[in-house]
């Protein structure tokens, strides 16, 4: 299938922004045609033109259409023919098109003007990457709080700002102060149908498919394979610091520390120009995003943590095959060591209890002494590494 999408940016608020397609006909050589209602903006298939490999294409320099009070929805239509205008492929590019609700000037610790890098997603199916010193706000908040935005800059000096059309619509300027690092917060909607339809989808997490219904608990709770598992599909890989679960909201809370890395230029390169169908599904899972002073762990504990998971994981998968009893007992017995790291403190003592009642029980029945001995080792661990985020915390 050809690739064809708006390059970088679906979002237009204003009658002279010039839009662009991009094209990837992936070896093939195609012809297209680009329309809305009566509206012609290419039409190959009436200059007899061919094209191959990859290519921006301008679309309009000023949008035929009136520019509406209120931005709405709008959309394009891209057929691809073959070479003798036989057609082949119909894509709908979705975009949003009317006056901008707010403009807001960016600052430097001087109250200078600041020219950053800036990202959007508009729910549901809009995005944009510009350059400017204003981020433009397509509408009210109070028509539609899923809008996010990220402001940064990497230079003689490092920029950063991330967040929700809520918290920069009040503002007159987005005054930034120059930082060398940053903890950004992810706020995940745990939502079974759309989980499993990213991850499975993506093949990030195999057995979702099969066992996230079934055993959802299990899977929530063991929320650092989820964490690591969301973020891999919608294409986040920075260093995670901590993560929290509260199943009372159904939400899953990430904290990355970057070095200035444009979360959602990634999430727009992958989930967006990549597979732009999977964009609302991205934004139903996301929430919230928002930049934060700290968080009380280090990546390093987190990623042992979860590099253990991954290995009783494993060899558990490998071992159970389809049984779903027996993965249920495998991840019954990981949840006991996996509640939230913040809580390391409590759990201490009570995991060396844990293990030895597991132990006395085999800990996973039917998978024999292998899997026994790893998973009784993992849980053995897991004061050391509660000791060691103590140690930590108590040194912020």
């Amino acid at each position: 299938m050809v690739k064809v999408r708006f390059y970088k940016c679906n979002i237009f608020l204003s009658q002279d922004a010039p839009a662009y397609l991009e094209l990837d006909t992936e070896g093939s050589t195609i012809r297209i045609k680009a329309y809305e209602g009566t509206v012609i903006y290419v039409d190959d298939t009436a200059t007899n033109t061919n094209r191959s490999g990859y290519a921006v294409i301008q679309l309009w320099s000023t949008n035929p259409n009136p520019l509406p009070a209120i931005p709405i929805g709008r959309m394009l239509i891209v057929e691809v023919y073959d070479t003798s205008n036989n057609l082949l492929e119909r894509h709908r590019l979705p975009y949003l098109y009317g006056t901008k609700y707010k403009s807001i000037p960016i600052r430097d610790e001087n109250n200078n003007p600041l020219s950053c890098n800036i990202s959007a997603l508009v729910y549901p199916f809009y995005y944009c990457r510009y350059n400017s010193q204003y981020v433009d706000i397509p509408w009210s908040p109070d028509t539609e709080d899923r809008q996010f935005f990220e402001a940064y800059r990497v230079g003689d000096k490092k920029y950063y700002y991330i967040g929700k059309v809520t918290e920069l619509a009040p503002l007159t300027n987005l005054a930034l102060n120059p930082i060398e690092k940053a903890i950004v917060k992810i706020v995940y909607k745990i939502d079974i149908p759309v989980l499993s339809t990213l991850l499975s989808g993506v093949g990030q997490l195999p057995y979702v498919g099969n066992f996230l219904n079934s055993f959802f608990s299990f899977i929530t709770n063991n929320f650092l394979w989820l964490e690591r598992a969301i973020a891999k599909a919608i294409g986040i890989n920075i260093p995670v610091i901590n993560v929290e679960v509260d199943l009372s909201t159904n939400t899953l809370t990430a904290y990355y520390e970057q070095d200035i890395a444009p979360i959602i230029e990634f999430i727009i390169i992958i989930a967006v120009l990549a597979v732009f169908i999977n964009l609302p599904r991205v934004l139903d899972v996301i929430q919230d995003m928002a930049r934060v002073a700290e968080v009380s762990a280090k990546a390093q504990i987190t990623e042992s943590i979860a590099q253990q998971n991954q290995a009783v994981l494993s060899r558990a998968v490998e071992q159970c095959g389809g049984n779903h009893e027996c993965i249920a007992q495998v991840l019954n017995a990981l949840n006991v060591a996996n509640t939230n790291i913040t809580n390391a403190l409590r759990e201490i003592e009570s995991l060396k209890s844990e293990v030895e009642k597991l132990k006395s029980q085999r800990l996973i029945i039917g998978l024999g002494a292998g899997l026994g001995g790893l998973a009784a080792g993992y849980l053995l661990s897991r004061p050391q590494i509660a000791t060691k985020i103590i140690e930590r915390v108590r040194g912020l």
